[in-house]
């Protein structure tokens, strides 16, 4: 009857109101023993910084070209190589972070592509590797895959340092 539904509903509320205030109880006693301590907050402090700069470093690269080139308007090529970047499938399976400040952090879409140029002595061809940190295989051995674009030859290496730290 509408009695008995009444007293279910109630109830039920009732004990969704007691699993809430105990689930607030023992998140406040979490608190209270681990999060107010110092080594906590470091630990915490410097695993987040080391994501942080390895999801940056997913963008970092190096441009070996020789010094004739200094000359010469390459914009195009950097253009071509932000695109290459941008619409990679590599690129745009990037892991989130465990926590996510969009002011900070940037999403996928504007998250900083640089790219570091070495100029050398001797005349050889330009080179751009892609580097990267975190593999999207589960293996530890370096990925080589050549990449043909209209403008430049790029080697994409899925591992090419390990990262030490910060």
């Amino acid at each position: 009857t509408t009695d008995d539904i009444h007293s279910i509903d109630n109830l039920a509320h009732a004990h969704i109101a007691q699993c809430s205030a105990e689930n607030i109880m023992l998140w406040c006693q979490f608190i209270q023993t681990f999060g107010l301590h110092e080594i906590t907050a470091i630990v915490l402090a410097k695993d987040y910084h080391f994501k942080r700069v390895k999801r940056l470093s997913e963008g970092f690269f190096l441009r070996e070209t020789s010094r004739i080139n200094l000359l010469i308007n390459e914009g195009d090529l950097f253009n071509d190589i932000h695109e290459l970047v941008r619409n990679s499938s590599y690129y745009s399976r990037l892991p989130h972070l465990p926590i996510e400040c969009n002011e900070l952090d940037g999403v996928s879409d504007t998250l900083p592509i640089l790219i570091e140029e070495i100029y050398s002595p001797n005349e050889q061809p330009s080179t751009t590797i892609i580097s990267s940190l975190n593999p999207t295989n589960n293996n530890d051995n370096t990925v080589f895959q050549r990449v043909q674009n209209r403008k430049f030859d790029c080697i994409l290496m899925t591992k090419l340092f390990t990262f030490v730290g910060c």
